[in-house]
């Protein structure tokens, strides 16, 4: 009795193993990498929004060549039976595109619309009989996009948000040494008056404390408000000291006052 070969199932971790078949339909469709990259780059991805902004270069050169390698990688891993482990590449541009300033739903959704379009292609290469291998494909292609959607937004968000978090700790160490009567040595002194605010919440019946997801509940109403005012100042800074929770923001400028011509 003949047994049908069935490729072996995949973890979260490291692609299936692809039958011959698969193997052979990946390496036809390798020849249209070209082809699809240009039409991703210049038709599909122009149906998301915010993409028709991008510069031209971005799209004709960056963006194409990032579909290219993609697709290649997946259909030479998948033809030669080897993996597609090297993110590297990926992680390069992601940072490259965070540090421009490109959304990140923009970047995330291109890479699932490559995925999308690579599929397709498969199936219009597939002929009849070939149901199986382009299951297994299918399968394939998930793991690798879920392991290139997960390396882009790592890198995208560690590139944003590193600047973000220093900033954010350079204010509050000032906040600190202006609470503690001390020079302020972590970046420049405030440029002109400063506002530090004291906040001590209502005590629990039980400890005599705040319970702390009370104080974070309270201190978020608080930051809301503050935020909401658009009278405040940039800058703000919010935190714990002492058991107390302090904010500071510097207090925007007077304008000065403009003298007036006596009426006649």
């Amino acid at each position: 009795m003949a047994h049908e070969e069935h490729a072996q199932p995949a973890s979260l971790d490291r692609p299936p193993a692809l039958s011959p078949a698969a193997a052979a339909l990946a390496a036809r469709c390798e020849p249209r990498v070209d082809e699809l990259a240009r039409r991703m780059a210049r038709g599909v991805f122009e149906q998301l929004r915010g993409y028709a902004e991008l510069p031209g270069d971005v799209k004709d050169v960056e963006i194409a060549a990032t579909a290219r390698h993609a697709m290649r990688l997946f259909l030479r891993g998948a033809a030669e039976g080897s993996g597609w482990d090297s993110l590297e590449y990926f992680q390069e541009r992601a940072a490259q595109r965070a540090e421009e300033g490109m959304p990140l739903h923009l970047l995330l959704r291109t890479d699932n619309l490559g995925a999308r379009e690579l599929w397709r292609a498969l199936r219009e290469v597939a002929g009849p009989g070939e149901q199986q291998a382009l299951a297994e494909l299918a399968e394939a292609l998930f793991t690798a996009a879920d392991h290139v959607v997960g390396a882009v937004a790592e890198s995208y968000l560690d590139e944003r948000v590193a600047p973000a978090a220093e900033r954010h700790e350079q204010r509050r160490s000032r906040a600190r040494a202006l609470l503690d009567g001390r020079p302020v040595v972590d970046g420049a002194a405030p440029d002109g008056p400063v506002l530090v605010l004291f906040l001590r919440f209502g005590t629990s019946a039980a400890t005599g404390e705040p319970s702390p997801v009370t104080v974070r509940r309270l201190l978020r109403r608080v930051q809301a408000v503050e935020w909401s005012n658009p009278r405040a100042g940039s800058g703000s800074c919010w935190g714990r000291r002492w058991g107390r929770s302090y904010g500071w923001r510097p207090l925007p400028r007077r304008r000065p006052a403009t003298s007036r011509a006596p009426r006649t």
